[in-house]
């Protein structure tokens, strides 16, 4: 019971607007009543989370849509378990690569991936990605013309497969 105070008391400091006493009686009267406590403390934990990610993305905004284009092969993979992240030559860390422009992201793609067959694209809906982890996104950057630059974006972590649509 020790755990589920500490994380009441987690969640109650970070997010006080969330109503969640309910998953907290008094104690447990059986393992799968304990269980069950869990299970609840981490589906509110994830609905926690996703209104955090979209509170900070009030504060960093960025465009409600970018693109990621990748072989159509492996679109099953992606709708199912959604975009991993992965070390890139010249990257430190895993990253997704997705861009502002659709036409840069099949352009990108087409480069890399070859041998790989017909490039598909994929909508990622930022409103399930911390900007915090967005890397080298410069939305008021503007070339000589004055017109947006486009930008290739590295996502620092994994996208959810709620967050994708297959355009």
């Amino acid at each position: 019971m020790e755990i589920i105070n500490l994380c009441y008391n987690y969640v109650y400091m970070h997010s006080p607007k969330v109503d969640i006493c309910h998953l907290f009686p008094d104690s447990a009267s059986s393992p799968e009543e304990s269980l069950q406590l869990i299970e609840n403390l981490v589906d509110q934990l994830s609905i926690i989370a996703e209104e955090l990610q979209r509170q900070e993305k009030l504060r960093k905004p960025i465009p409600d849509i970018l693109f990621h284009a990748t072989p159509s092969l492996w679109i099953p993979n992606i709708l199912q378990g959604g975009l991993i992240a992965s070390t890139l030559p010249g990257e430190d860390h895993p990253v997704v690569c997705l861009s502002d422009s659709e036409e840069f992201a099949v352009e990108v793609a087409s480069l890399t991936q070859q041998r790989m067959g017909k490039i598909a694209l994929i909508e990622v809906d930022t409103a399930y990605l911390f900007p915090s982890k967005i890397i080298n996104y410069l939305s008021e950057a503007d070339d000589i013309l004055g017109t947006p630059t486009v930008e290739e974006v590295r996502y620092a972590g994994d996208i959810p497969k709620y967050a994708l649509t297959l355009k």
